[in-house]
């Protein structure tokens, strides 16, 4: 399940009781959260995007090591489903 939260700064969403994983350089990386920028914080071929999100992976075995799964998001004026399935369960400010 994924828990909606907002910080004042971000929506965050934490990942309760599932385990997604990612494999980076050999070493397994377990999702804990993903969260949002409205306006990304880094830039493609100096162009900044709308929007990104940062979901971020704990490496097993490594508790204060993370792997960070950055993914950018266009705008066209087109509904994205994703976005509008998250839109409507977005909470109010913490």
């Amino acid at each position: 399940a994924i828990e909606l939260s907002n910080n004042g700064h971000t929506v965050v969403a934490s990942i309760t009781d599932s385990t997604p994983t990612m494999t980076a350089q050999g070493s397994s990386y377990t999702l804990k959260q993903c969260h949002f920028h409205w306006g990304s914080e880094h830039t493609v071929s100096g162009e900044q995007l709308p929007m990104v999100a940062h979901c971020v992976h704990e490496k097993d075995g490594h508790a204060s090591h993370y792997g960070v799964l950055g993914i950018f998001f266009h705008t066209d004026g087109t509904s994205n489903p994703f976005l509008a399935e998250l839109v409507g369960h977005l909470p109010g400010t913490a």
